[in-house]
């Protein structure tokens, strides 16, 4: 008489709770990155990009 609990359920808020976890990660990284340079220092790159700061050329 009694159903069995699906595990379904529990295996896809595992997974969205890996990829939202995985994303956090991700931006963390990216804005510790993004602030642990200095702002008086520029950036080795081979961009050839206009929006590149041309006192760092």
């Amino acid at each position: 008489m009694f159903k069995k609990k699906s595990s379904g359920r529990s295996l896809e808020r595992e997974v969205i709770t890996a990829v939202v976890t995985l994303y956090i990660i991700i931006c963390v990284g990216l804005l510790a990155v993004h602030y642990a340079q200095p702002a008086d220092q520029c950036t080795a790159t081979s961009s050839t990009s206009p929006s590149a700061p041309a006192d760092c050329k």
